[in-house]
């Protein structure tokens, strides 16, 4: 598909937009790039979410490498969450592209899945709001001042990264990583689900939510999108355009990351999911 000056600048814009978001909350890969793709690029809910996988496989990289220079990561809490995202995520992706395979010649059974699937993708948005407003307007501020304390105490530890975590909780962790990675495959939105529940779950803080939840979501996303493209339904050029453009969003998005208050954090994130939702309604 040829592009006009038109639209690669627009396409740079939004990646420039997005990228800012990914590097200051670990959120917008798929929240902010699904809608922007179906509603503004007019792409199918298919092609938007493999392309949409592939920009955030790309711009979360380099995201990721901000975020490990700052120590933002809880690496043993991330492999816990993957080991039942990864299964979860190619399982959803594989599902979704054996079905449109299987119905290539008929016509308006395609646009009545792809009309389902971008009302699947507004719900989850919906889903995450509401989790991050839960988080935010708790009263139980003396606890998360305990669990701030924690959470500073053990990173400064040597043994940091050697966490005990009972056997329960790694179940139960892998068990919402497979929902998650679900999610993942199916809409390319992972972060805005994998970001509340490593809070209300794991307790941890902003900083190492964003930076945990990015490692999290390159490995999905990576595996999302070798299977959309696999099958075609993948745009390269928009991605990689938007990939480049979002690099300077991520750099300075990545460092004030670290500076804001955790309940203005959450804040931002809620705004932007908020945004894509009503986008997506519109």
């Amino acid at each position: 598909m040829d592009l006009s000056f038109v639209d690669i600048l627009m396409r740079g814009v939004a990646g420039l937009i997005v990228g800012f978001t990914i590097g200051l909350t670990g959120v917008g890969g798929g929240a902010l790039i699904v809608p922007v793709l179906i509603l503004f690029f007019k792409m199918p809910s298919p092609e938007a979410v493999g392309t949409a996988s592939l920009y955030a496989a790309l711009s979360r990289m380099y995201a990721f490498f901000e975020h490990y220079k700052l120590k933002t990561i809880n690496f043993s809490i991330a492999f816990i969450f993957l080991s039942g995202a990864l299964p979860g995520s190619i399982l959803a992706a594989w599902t979704i592209n054996k079905y449109i395979n299987l119905n290539k010649g008929n016509g308006p059974k395609i646009e009545s899945f792809q009309a389902n699937l971008k009302t699947f993708i507004a719900c989850m948005l919906i889903l995450s709001v509401l989790m991050l407003l839960l988080q935010i307007f708790k009263t139980r501020k003396k606890k998360t001042a305990v669990l701030d304390q924690k959470n500073v105490a053990i990173s400064k530890s040597p043994s940091y990264s050697k966490e005990k975590i009972s056997n329960k909780k790694k179940i139960f962790g892998a068990f919402l990583g497979l929902f998650v990675g679900g999610i993942m495959g199916a809409t390319s939105m992972g972060a805005v689900i994998t970001i509340p529940l490593l809070i209300l779950f794991f307790g941890l803080s902003s900083e190492k939510t964003v930076g945990t939840s990015i490692l999290i979501s390159v490995l999905l996303t990576l595996s999302a999108t070798v299977i959309y493209g696999g099958n075609g339904q993948l745009n390269f050029q928009t991605a990689l355009i938007m990939t480049i453009a979002s690099l300077a969003g991520v750099f300075v998005g990545s460092r004030l990351a670290v500076k804001l208050p955790e309940k203005q954090l959450k804040l931002v994130v809620t705004c932007l999911i908020f945004f894509a939702t009503i986008l997506m309604f519109i």
